[in-house]
């Protein structure tokens, strides 16, 4: 039986995309690698586009899955290309690999995303008025490691939760599984989803704080 990308144990993943298991595995675990990237590069993308990040300004939903499917089509590529499961170890689950990899790869492309959109305007601005304009995007590179330092905390946290939070708050978050779904899988009530979401939100929030991130600091980044 061919595993999903729900049962698939951390070796099981790594036999599969080195063909360990055979071709046609290889090709379902290609699918379902695509389809864990796309789900969180598209979620990132949709907070940024919700928070009013110009990168995003005027972009339609359509626009943003696009966008979504070039990036993954990158980071699959490169995943394959470089065989950077080579480089897993056995500490984490290897969804939490991935979406590091992901995260790092996105948070590269808009950075310098940003400092060219940063530097057509300081360059407008300078022509405009013949006054040298002060570039502040030599801070980015700042920013960008402590959003890093910030979603490798959350992982750990993610990966810290008990067996049945963690897996709810996956299928909630990542997989994007109505909760009706999540309590038909877990046999539960709708309101016991709720609830184990609640709770390792929480969890959540106090694992961050003991590694020193309050949530000011975290709306601060996003900002």
């Amino acid at each position: 039986m061919t595993a999903s990308n729900h049962q698939r144990s951390n070796s099981e993943w790594i036999q599969a995309l080195r063909g360990d298991m055979g071709y046609q595995e290889r090709e379902n675990a290609a699918a379902d690698l695509f389809q864990l990237i796309y789900l969180r590069i598209y979620n990132y993308l949709r907070i940024q586009h919700r928070n009013g990040n110009s990168l995003f300004r005027g972009w339609t939903i359509d626009e943003l899955e696009e966008e979504a499917k070039e990036h993954t089509q990158e980071i699959v590529l490169k995943f394959f290309y470089q065989q950077l499961y080579e480089h897993f170890r056995d500490d984490a689950r290897f969804s939490t690999f991935v979406f590091r990899i992901a995260t790092n790869h996105l948070i590269d492309v808009l950075r310098r995303r940003g400092l060219e959109t940063k530097r057509g305007f300081v360059s407008s601005e300078t022509e405009n008025s013949g006054e040298p304009t002060e570039d502040s995007s030599s801070s980015d590179p700042v920013v960008s490691q402590i959003l890093q330092e910030l979603f490798s905390a959350i992982e750990n946290c993610i990966d810290n939760l008990n067996e049945q939070r963690g897996t709810v708050l996956r299928w909630a978050i990542f997989d994007e599984l109505p909760k009706e779904e999540i309590a038909q899988r877990l046999e539960k009530t709708k309101n016991a989803i709720y609830g184990l979401l609640f709770k390792a939100r929480q969890d959540i929030q106090e694992c961050l704080a003991e590694k020193g991130w309050t949530i000011d600091e975290m709306r601060r980044l996003f900002d």
